[in-house]
C-alpha cells in the first residue's frame, strides 16, 4: 500500500490470523522445507484462511514454488539474502549530490540498507554535516570516498546467508520496537 509499516502490519495480521497451531502446524510468514504434499496442503489451508479473513492475495505478486524470490528489494533464497539486482543497479548509479535535497534522497537509500553497513554513522557522518542549517552545501573529496564506499559495501555478495542451527544463536531485539515478537521453535 506504499507505506513504510505495511509489511509488519501485515506480519502481525497474519500471525494473528494463523496462531492456531493445532490447525497451522507447519505454517509461518517463511515458509521453509517441506515434502510435496504436505506444503500443498499448508498452502492450501492458508490461502482458504486468507480468504475466510477477507485477505486477498494478488497473481501478479504472488510467487509459489520458486527457489528465489524478490522481496522489499531483497532477493531471497534458502542460502542467502542479498540485494536485489534491480535495486544494486540503482545503488552503482547514484551520483555525488549536487545540494541537499539530493543528499537527502542518497541518506534515505543507503538508510535503507543501513542495517548492511558497518558503522554506517561513521561513514556518513561528513555527509550529514551538509545538512545542517547554515551550511554551505560543499561535496568533498571525504564525502565522495564515503559515498564510494558504502556503494562497494553493498556490491558483496552475498550479504547474508541463511542460519547454522549447528552454532550458538544469539537474538537481540531493540525495545523501542512495538507489536512485534520472536519465537523459536
Amino acid at each position: 500500500m506504499g507505506l513504510s509499516n505495511s509489511p509488519s502490519q501485515l506480519n502481525l495480521i497474519l500471525s494473528n490470523i494463523f496462531c492456531d497451531k493445532s490447525r497451522f502446524h507447519s505454517l509461518t510468514c517463511y515458509v521453509d522445507d517441506n515434502d510435496g504434499n504436505a506444503h500443498l496442503q499448508q498452502l492450501e489451508l492458508a490461502l482458504q484462511t486468507l480468504k475466510e479473513n477477507n485477505i486477498l492475495c494478488s497473481p501478479m505478486k504472488t510467487k509459489i514454488g520458486f527457489a528465489e524470490v524478490e522481496y522489499l528489494g531483497h532477493q531471497l533464497s534458502a542460502e542467502t539474502v542479498r540485494i536485489s539486482e534491480k535495486r544494486f543497479e540503482a545503488i552503482g548509479n547514484i551520483q555525488p549530490p549536487k545540494n541537499v535535497k539530493a543528499l537527502q534522497r542518497i541518506l534515505g537509500i543507503f538508510n535503507y540498507w543501513k542495517k548492511y553497513l558497518k558503522d554506517y554513522s561513521k561513514h556518513t557522518y561528513h555527509m550529514r554535516q551538509l545538512l545542517k542549517k547554515d551550511v554551505d552545501f560543499k561535496w568533498t573529496l571525504e564525502c565522495q570516498a564515503k559515498l564510494d564506499y558504502l556503494k562497494s559495501c553493498l556490491a558483496f555478495d552475498p550479504i547474508l546467508k541463511a542460519i547454522d542451527l549447528n552454532r550458538d544463536i544469539i537474538i537481540s531485539c531493540d525495545a523501542r520496537i512495538y507489536g512485534i515478537g520472536f519465537v523459536i521453535m
